[in-house]
């Protein structure tokens, strides 16, 4: 589910006892060798391993993957330029570390973009894009478990559900927008699966379901309907209140009673 860059075929034609892991990957081009280092380095902050503000030292990396340091330097910078990791002279590099402000602005972004790539989508979207979306909220059932492997293969096929709805929109500049922004929404998820109630396994099924309604929405064939179940979807999870700096409700949730209502509420909490 992870970003699989492994030489599968090629690993298994030659014995691991005669061959070291370093020597196979001498074999590989230097871009499978970074893409394969990059990916094992989303697994780790996926899985927990490498929590954010948790330094990544490329030795010790480099030889977990059976790579040299060039390629996982290669990774680095490239993650660094996502806004995963961050770099400080002579200190190292260390997994992001996301504050309020920061979660508030993505949240917000995100629920804009999604919303109106969902409401797009339904005038795109065939009943083949909508069986594979089912198909993928169905992997997601599967890995609602507490495994941390599973959690992040949970974390891998949400994201790849909500890349799918943006790719149906039919927008490009909506999808290179979505993207530029994918890195750290990936990471505030990370962020957000760590949490006490999200440990329990019954938390991952909650979220298989909101996919599902998700899918019916998409299907029915109503683009406001659909972009405002979006925009609740993100919203929900929301680690901060995303209507704090928004001089009001967006017109969606106006128009959307239940949504208007927990909105109302959390804005009169936030007053206490």
């Amino acid at each position: 589910m992870l970003d699989g860059h492994a030489t599968a075929e090629w690993a298994s034609a030659v014995p691991k006892k005669q061959v070291p892991r370093r020597t196979r990957a001498r074999g590989m081009s230097r871009d499978l060798l970074r893409e394969r280092a990059r990916a094992a380095i989303r697994e780790q902050v996926a899985s927990g391993r490498l929590k954010p503000g948790a330094q990544i030292v490329e030795a010790t990396l480099a030889t977990e993957i059976g790579v040299s340091r060039s390629p996982v330097r290669e990774a680095l910078r490239e993650l660094e330029r996502e806004g995963v990791v961050v770099s400080h002279p002579n200190r190292g590099c260390f997994v992001v570390e996301l504050g309020p402000e920061d979660a508030e602005e993505i949240v917000i972004l995100r629920a804009g973009l999604e919303g109106l790539a969902a409401r797009l989508a339904v005038e795109h979207m065939s009943r083949h894009d909508l069986r594979a979306l089912g198909a993928i909220v169905q992997r997601m059932e599967r890995t609602a478990t507490d495994s941390p492997v599973d959690r992040a293969r949970f974390l891998e096929a949400d994201h790849e559900f909500h890349s799918e709805v943006v790719r149906f929109s039919g927008h490009g500049r909506l999808v290179r927008q979505w993207k530029s922004l994918d890195p750290l929404v990936w990471l505030l998820n990370i962020r957000s699966q760590w949490g006490e109630e999200e440990r329990d396994p019954k938390h991952f099924e909650k979220v298989s379901r909101e996919h599902w309604e998700l899918v019916d929405a998409l299907s029915a064939g109503d683009p406001e309907a659909a972009q405002r179940a979006v925009w609740e979807h993100i919203v929900r999870r929301a680690p901060v209140d995303p209507y704090r700096h928004l001089g009001g409700l967006p017109a969606a949730i106006h128009a959307h009673p239940r949504l208007a209502s927990a909105a109302s509420a959390r804005q009169r909490e936030g007053g206490r």
